[in-house]
């Protein structure tokens, strides 16, 4: 496992690390807004996570296409970029920017809800089915919410902190997984949840929520992060210790929604796609619900709250 774990890691990573750096030298240069190029990780994940977990949906008996899906995820993505240039613009004190980009977010959402509509009004009447329109419902919301929205908000990561900051975020969130493992393995007596994943325990999840507290801090020193000559807000080490312990703690929780999904549809994976791991909802389901947390935590940082 290991042996194919590693050189997708790998390869991920350097992808990941390639589409931050073009996108911080574009938006440095002035050709793009910032985050505009980090789609090129997030589509192609986006377009992954529809199609396995249309497969999914079909595992349980509902039918709902990877279009359907990823008609609601390319949406949610086009939200949150929107709302991440207006978040760029208020953090750089451009407040006219920053309405303006507001208001294109209101005129978007209004778009994509008047087109959901009248989606699921061709589809009603093609099929004469309310069952139908009840699936594409389903199926553009759940692309929408679960697979764009909370994939976009690393986006408002990117906008409110420097390009790395968003890859050295997403190391904390699974740095949690090594910790719960190693820990789980050699220190685990009590199980987490033993029917929805037996091999999690108590031990494990202490151990990797410490273990990304650590990282978060080690980081955040190493890095001089919220030092003079950064433009992150200056954060004591105890703070970024508890704040790197509760995205462990939310990466966690996004596997265990994940394990949820996967076994009411009765698979241990969610595809073969990426050798090592599985499918990509595998690789990025820790990560999905800790990128609104991490920016909700850069906000109150800015605000003076962990001052």
């Amino acid at each position: 496992m290991l042996r194919h774990r590693l050189p997708s890691s790998v390869v991920m990573v350097a992808w990941l690390l390639l589409m931050l750096w073009l996108d911080a030298r574009a938006a440095a240069a002035g050709w793009l807004p910032g985050g505009v190029l980090v789609l090129g990780v997030f589509a192609p994940f986006a377009y992954g996570a529809s199609r396995e977990i249309a497969v999914l949906f079909a595992a349980v008996g509902r039918t709902v296409g990877a279009a359907t899906l990823g008609g609601g995820a390319a949406a949610g993505l086009l939200v949150a970029l929107v709302g991440a240039a207006a978040l760029a613009a208020g953090h750089a004190g451009d407040a006219a920017a920053g309405d303006g980009h507001a208001d294109a977010l209101l005129v978007t959402l209004g778009l994509v809800s008047v087109g959901m509509g009248w989606a699921v009004l061709l589809g009603c009447s093609r099929s004469r089915s309310a069952e139908r329109a009840l699936a594409l419902v389903a199926g553009f919301a759940v692309g929408f919410l679960f697979i764009g929205l909370l994939t976009g908000s690393w986006l408002w990561v990117r906008a409110l902190s420097p390009a790395p900051f968003m890859v050295l975020a997403m190391l904390v969130v699974k740095s949690c997984d090594v910790g719960a493992y190693f820990t789980g393995r050699y220190l685990g007596r009590h199980k987490l949840i033993l029917w929805l994943s037996p091999g999690k325990t108590r031990e494990g999840l202490a151990g990797g929520m410490t273990l990304a507290g650590l990282i978060a801090a080690a980081l955040w020193w190493a890095t001089d992060a919220g030092g003079a000559d950064s433009t992150l807000p200056e954060v004591a080490l105890w703070v970024v210790f508890a704040c790197g312990a509760v995205l462990g703690l939310a990466g966690q929780v996004g596997d265990l929604f994940a394990s949820a999904l996967k076994r009411a549809a009765g698979v241990k994976d969610f595809a073969r796609t990426i050798p090592g791991f599985g499918g990509v909802m595998d690789v990025g389901d820790s990560v999905l619900l800790a990128g609104p947390l991490v920016a909700v935590l850069l906000r109150l940082a800015e605000a003076g709250l962990f001052a």
